[in-house]
């Protein structure tokens, strides 16, 4: 079977380009376990926000009338902190993009959304593992 010099040379170059599009690392934008859907952010206080991205980008926390900005550590970690707010059973939405820097404009490489966040008190509950036996009893505990 004999392979033309440009249909090789055109295979060559789209394997190329394949190769080094898996070879850049795509934009990966993590969040911290408590900012899930349907969160519940501490009123009247500094409320940290946390994850991971990719190292050295910038990143941008949007929530309510506040919009923060930090940049990944060498280890992709970050954390900003959005100023203290008051109550509200208003459901919102926060935002964190990963920030592309452009020539004229910057892009997001990334964007996460986390939907139906209010802000209001946020309690911890804990027990021992005797909390798994029920207040009814047969009367012998």
């Amino acid at each position: 079977m004999e392979v033309s010099h440009k249909s090789f040379l055109r295979k060559s170059l789209l394997t190329g380009a394949a190769a080094c599009g898996m070879l850049s690392l795509p934009a990966q934008i993590e969040l911290g376990a408590p900012f899930s859907d349907h969160a519940v952010l501490q009123r009247g206080m500094d409320v940290p926000v946390w994850g991971t991205a990719t190292p050295g980008r910038e990143v941008k926390v949007a929530f309510a009338d506040a919009c923060v900005r930090t940049t990944a550590g060498a280890d992709g970690k970050w954390m900003v902190k959005l100023p203290p707010m008051a109550a509200s059973k208003e459901s919102r939405t926060m935002t964190v993009t990963e920030v592309e820097p452009g020539w004229l404009f910057d892009s997001a490489a990334d964007e996460r959304k986390v939907v139906d966040v209010l802000v209001g008190e946020v309690w911890f509950a804990c027990g021992q593992s005797n909390t798994e036996c029920p207040i009814w009893h047969d009367g012998n505990s």
